[in-house]
């Protein structure tokens, strides 16, 4: 939703329910890549006026090409748009964990699930080994080389074979799937993916009848979707959908 609604309050609205969430999940490195996105977002903010000079309303020149407030503000909303996406993926991550996504997966496409459990896994694998490669030769007084990239794809080759053997030890392919996790599916969960679909119905029906509604070329023009009591009302809606995840893990705990 903050992808296919454009409108900055919407944005900024969905930016503060992805930091609550990662606040409440603890998830600290979140909040450090948001401080390290900062620079990121006012280059793009002022880069897009640079390159696109489009709009009516002029603030000033740079060699002789237009700044306009028009661009700016579409540069600064392109931005405040990547930085919610990332704060939202940087909970997704955190949440749905290798072990989850196999579970819920592998009965439906098992092979797609397990080649999607390896490359997840594999990505954090090779930056830790390196990472203890680069320890070791340092200890060892070795400078650093291309030899430390060879080691850790020689090294993560060599556990890819050792895990298919092991697969294959242990009869992959054979019989019946079973797991080591088990979920529950309560009644509480029933009643949140209930409420959640109701909610994105809401939001889904206010996009279609355009209540979130910008425009930035050739002049602002932003729907003030707060005059209108049933675009208030979905625009709630969507509020409380983006806070479910947050009550949902505070009541767990």
């Amino acid at each position: 939703f903050s992808i296919a609604v454009r409108h900055p309050l919407f944005s900024a609205s969905s930016l503060i329910f992805g930091l609550f969430y990662n606040g409440v999940l603890k998830n600290w490195k979140a909040f450090k890549i948001l401080a390290g996105l900062m620079p990121f977002f006012v280059v793009l903010s002022c880069l897009n006026p640079i390159v696109s000079h489009w709009g009516d309303t002029v603030l000033f020149s740079i060699c002789g090409r237009p700044f306009t407030k028009e661009a700016f503000f579409y540069g600064l909303n392109m931005g405040l748009t990547f930085v919610v996406m990332i704060q939202w993926f940087m909970a997704a991550g955190c949440v749905l964990i290798v072990e989850k996504f196999t579970y819920l997966f592998s009965p439906f496409f098992p092979a797609i699930s397990l080649m999607m459990s390896m490359i997840l896994r594999t990505i954090p694998l090779v930056f830790n080994r390196a990472k203890e490669i680069r320890q070791a030769r340092q200890a060892l007084g070795i400078k650093r080389d291309i030899k430390e990239v060879n080691a850790v794809f020689a090294s993560t080759l060599e556990d890819g074979v050792f895990t298919a053997r092991t697969m294959e030890d242990r009869g992959f392919k054979n019989g019946k799937r079973t797991s080591f996790l088990k979920y529950s599916f309560g009644f509480w969960d029933f009643t949140m993916v209930l409420l959640g679909i109701a909610l994105c119905a809401f939001v889904i029906y206010g996009i279609h009848q355009e209540f979130f509604a910008v425009e930035f070329y050739p002049v602002i023009k932003a729907e003030k979707f707060w005059e209108n009591t049933k675009e208030t009302g979905v625009f709630a809606a969507f509020c409380l959908f983006a806070l479910l995840p947050s009550v949902e893990c505070l009541i767990r705990k």
